[in-house]
């Protein structure tokens, strides 16, 4: 019992060749306590091959080695009254036996402990087994081996090997045919410095591929804790190269060949501007026909692209076709129709990842239905009744090659409306676009879901081109419908007759034909009872105004006084939201000015009870906003919910300002979609917020003084929580008005596009370098930012505003610097312009909403 914890172990000194023995007995009673548990501290004085053996024993009993820690190293459970043994290597120091009783056995004992130096092998010792050069003009080094297992008295824990480079090189190196874990690292010559490591669990293959110095390495294999494995090590190094060029590979007409074209590569490896980022593959098409391309086999990220190419240009790529972006190693694959040209087949790093790759090309000449313009299906002259066609997009072709697109073409003798709709989508998997007869892009549809798509527009006499195209990686069926008529009455009337819940029209107004312009759209509607309705004029891209009348619209006479008008600048959307009796009413969609536009109308009505005062709606007075702590103001409340038959269907917060202030406002922690508005004294809405979904919304804009009210609605039958705050910070007196000069770019931020910064021609994705704008040096505000940008031909661009921790905007301008086109969403919410633009030269414009301070992002993506 003197030794029965591990501060009380008996020591047994230094253990040696000699074996040491001690008898004794555990599991017995001593002075009314049972003795469970036997300590003994023993020494190593250097690296060892340590024999234990337990036996002579009369009942069930196990022993443990512990470190100087009392962490258990080693371990023999053996059942019954069989010895226990551990035969290990251990290092030099001190460590512990632990003997210990198994359940209720009493048993004596013998404890026998020896070791003996481990006999040093050439591979037991960095720098261990020289494998000579590697270099790219020698065969692969290949050793077969083994690690962990017991040696004579000792156990293998390590194998080094060591070999030189003559020059700087990347080294692949694999551990692989393990039936147990076992890991690697490269040391540096002394081997003792770590500089690589792979340490997959179990039995995966561990690889280290990078680019070394040249110099002279150790590797170095060894067990995980007590595993014993078979391991296959294979070494290789090839002389670093420098990146590739166009035209790269060329694999000549890939028409007629027998069998595919399949490589073996690596992306991503070399170092610094040696670094080998691109790989390309080109390739000509003497005939239409289906191409199909996949990378796989990747250990890490890398894209796929397709683009054209002009042999006379050898050096430079053409309008990108295809990109395919994938996350991880999943396999990149592209499936299309591509006509007689040539082209270039890119595969190119994606960030700063490395990896093999193997890829796959193969054309095959195939009867999918109408593949291109030229082979498109003729429907011939457009008339009032719809020409139907059905048709599937997005249905392999054999096991690979992919039906991608369908084309149609057809033809109106003078100008007239044309209605175009796709429908009985199986899935969301295709979109519709219209061509000219040049080719050129001129209409492509909305994408939602399974709902239809649908074009309706005014077009002038002449042959145009449909394409229905797959999208993403599924396939559908779908009906083709097309009709034309005479365009355009002044006054579009829509009936709407009994309003539900809630309705959604989307349509033009503005168009002009045949001499006419399309001035007014109106929608007449009936309540049967008493209804809080909500409608939101939104998705047009110019200014057009909203209005709301009682009765039904009469074309003789257009005037009188509406109950309620929307009239937002530019691309706000419009909002009117009223408790109206039953009774009939219409709506008016008015064009300002030159305006000609689509757009969406969305009406919610919501059934109220009966009762004093405006029923459906809560009041609360706010006050002041100044006199508030940090004038701030927070709520807690719900919305949509129906309490004694009456629907809560919306809620006002009448507040005030002192001083003309900047207000923030937050509408969160919603469960379902309501939305947010801000009226001044005069009912028009200075402020909203229409995210959809559970979305919030985030309100920011300078207000004059004055009395002004906050609305919160829900979006159709929605009942949901939510939390709204707001808070008022008086602005700054304006600084005098004097020329002042971009302290941080040097160039004037007020708007002169002489000053812009020249991104010279865009011919490939591009990021600039991170700027900011907004902040103030030396007493100077940084206003706005210019960008010049040149398109040597047509493209489709997509430009974003990212990275932002505070709200800026962005407008696209022409080589005039007259807007094309802007973004303008709420806080630090990414910002997109997404055009079809000609060739020529354009402007970018970034700057600062109100106050606001903050760094960004420019991207242009094609």
């Amino acid at each position: 019992m003197a030794y029965d914890t591990i501060e009380d172990a008996l020591n047994l000194g230094v253990i040696e060749l000699e074996p040491k023995e001690t008898n004794d007995r555990i599991g017995f009673r001593q002075d009314g306590k049972r003795e469970r548990d036997d300590y003994y501290k023993f020494t190593i004085d250097e690296e060892s091959e340590f024999n234990l053996t337990l036996d002579n024993l009369e009942a069930n009993a196990n022993v443990q080695i512990l470190d100087s820690d009392g962490s258990v190293l080693f371990r023999s459970n053996n059942p019954g009254r069989q010895a226990e043994t551990i035969n290990e290597n251990l290092e030099p120091g001190d460590y512990f036996v632990r003997v210990l009783a198994v359940g209720r056995a009493q048993t004596d004992y013998r404890l026998s402990l020896s070791a003996a130096p481990k006999p040093i092998e050439e591979d037991d010792k960095a720098p261990g087994r020289s494998l000579g050069v590697l270099d790219s003009m020698s065969e692969p080094v290949v050793i077969n081996d083994k690690i962990g297992f017991v040696r004579g008295d000792a156990r293998d824990v390590n194998d080094f090997f060591n070999f030189s480079l003559n020059k700087d090189s990347d080294v692949s190196i694999n551990l692989d045919q393990l039936t147990q874990n076992a890991n690697i690292e490269i040391l540096d010559a002394d081997g003792e410095t770590v500089l690589f490591q792979s340490m997959n669990p179990g039995r995966q293959e561990d690889s280290i591929n990078g680019i070394f110095k040249a110099g002279d390495y150790v590797v170095r294999v060894f067990p995980h804790v007590a595993a014993r494995t078979k391991y296959r090590l294979e070494l290789k190094a090839d002389e670093v190269l420098p990146p590739e060029e166009l035209p790269g590979t060329q694999l000549g007409d890939l028409i007629g060949k027998e069998e595919p074209f399949v490589i073996v590569q690596d992306i991503g490896f070399g170092i610094g501007s040696q670094r080998n980022q691109r790989d390309f593959y080109t390739f000509e098409m003497s005939q239409d026909a289906s191409f199909y391309a996949q990378m796989d086999e990747l250990k890490a990220g890398a894209n796929l692209l397709l683009h054209e190419y002009d042999p006379s240009r050898p050096k430079q790529l053409g309008s990108l076709l295809e990109r395919v972006r994938a996350p991880g190693n999943r396999p990149r694959t592209i499936s299309n129709f591509l006509e007689v040209g040539d082209y270039a087949l890119v595969v190119g790093a994606q960030g700063r990842d490395r990896t093999d790759y193997r890829l796959e090309l193969e054309a095959q000449i195939n009867q999918s239905d109408y593949p291109t313009l030229g082979a498109a299906k003729d429907l011939g002259e457009l008339g009032v009744r719809p020409i139907n066609e059905k048709n599937n997009v997005g249905l392999l072709i054999g096991d690979r090659f992919r039906d991608q697109e369908d084309w149609f073409k057809f033809s109106i003798s003078a100008e007239k409306n044309v209605d175009l709709v796709v429908d009985e989508l199986r899935v969301n998997a295709a979109n519709v676009e219209i061509y000219n007869s040049d080719g050129e892009l001129i209409h492509k549809s909305e994408r939602d879901g399974r709902n239809a798509r649908k074009i309706n527009d005014i077009f002038d006499p002449g042959d145009y081109y449909v394409r229905v195209f797959a999208t993403g990686s599924g396939n559908t069926d779908y009906r083709l419908s097309l009709s034309a008529e005479e365009p355009i009455s002044p006054v579009d009337i829509i009936d709407i007759n009994a309003l539900g819940e809630s309705y959604s029209n989307f349509d033009n107004v503005g168009q002009a034909g045949s001499g006419v312009r399309n001035e007014l759209d109106v929608y007449n509607f009936t309540l049967n009872d008493s209804s809080d309705i909500n409608v939101t004029l939104d998705q047009f891209n110019q200014n057009i105004n909203l209005e709301l009348y009682q009765g039904f619209f009469d074309p003789d006479s257009r005037r009188g006084r509406p109950i309620a008008v929307s009239e937002e600048r530019g691309r706000t959307p419009e909002n009117i939201a009223e408790v109206l009796e039953s009774g009939n009413y219409h709506l008016r969609v008015v064009p300002v000015g030159n305006a000609e536009t689509r757009y969406r109308l969305a009406i919610n009505s919501e059934v109220v009870g009966n009762g004093d005062g405006v029923v459906g709606v809560e009041t609360t007075e706010v006050g002041s906003l100044d006199d508030r702590r940090n004038g701030e103001f927070k709520i807690s409340d719900s919305i949509g919910f129906t309490d004694g038959g009456v629907r809560n269907s919306r809620d006002e917060y009448n507040f005030s300002l002192g001083v003309d202030s900047r207000l923030t406002l937050t509408l969160d922690e919603l469960r379902m979609n309501a939305n947010v508005a801000v009226f001044d004294s005069d009912g028009k809405m200075v402020m909203s917020g229409f995210n959809p979904g559970r979305a919030d919304e985030f309100l920011n804009g300078e207000l004059e003084a004055g009395d002004y009210q906050v609305q919160v609605f829900p979006v159709g039958a929605a009942r949901t929580n939510y939390f709204l705050k707001m808070n008022a910070v008086p602005t700054e007196p304006k600084p005098p008005e004097r020329p002042i000069v971009d302290p941080i770019t040097g160039e004037d931020p007020d708007g002169t596009l002489e000053t812009a910064t020249d991104l010279g021609i865009l011919d490939s994705n591009f990021k600039t370098p991170r700027d900011r704008i907004g902040f103030t040096e030396d007493g100077v505000r940084d206003l706005n930012d210019y960008y010049r940008f040149t398109l040597n031909e047509p493209q489709s661009l997509t430009i974003l505003l990212d990275g932002m921790r505070q709200n800026a905007d962005l407008e696209l301008l022409n080589s005039d610097g007259r807007m094309i086109d802007s973004s303008n969403q709420g806080g630090n919410n990414t910002d997109i312009i997404a055009q079809n633009l000609d060739a020529g030269d354009y402007y970018l414009r970034v700057y600062p909403v109100g106050l606001a301070q903050t760094p960004y992002n420019v991207e242009f993506m094609f």
